[in-house]
C-alpha cells in the first residue's frame, strides 16, 4: 500500500479522527442524558424524557456526523480497495 499517495494517508488519518471525536462527544452528551435520570425516583423517567427532548437537536447533529464519517470512510476504503 505504498504506492497509495501520502496525501490521501492525511486524509484517512482525518476521517478517522473527526469519526472518533464525533463518537466522543456522543458518548459525552449520552452520559449527560443518562445523569438526568440516574436517581432512583418516581420522577426518574420523566426527568430522563425530559432531558432527551432537550437534546433532540443535539442528537439530530450527531446523527447527521456519524452518517458523514460513514460516508468518509467507505469511499477511503473504497480507494484502498482499488489499489490493493
Amino acid at each position: 500500500m505504498a504506492h497509495i499517495d501520502d496525501d490521501m494517508w492525511v486524509q484517512i488519518e482525518v476521517a478517522v479522527l473527526d469519526c472518533v471525536t464525533t463518537l466522543d462527544g456522543l458518548d459525552r452528551l449520552v452520559t449527560d442524558i443518562k445523569a438526568a435520570g440516574s436517581k432512583k425516583n418516581i420522577f426518574r423517567k420523566l426527568k430522563l424524557e425530559f432531558s432527551i427532548s432537550m437534546h433532540v437537536e443535539d442528537l439530530a447533529e450527531f446523527n447527521t456526523r456519524i452518517q458523514i464519517s460513514n460516508d468518509a470512510l467507505q469511499i477511503s476504503l473504497q480507494v484502498l480497495n482499488m489499489y490493493d
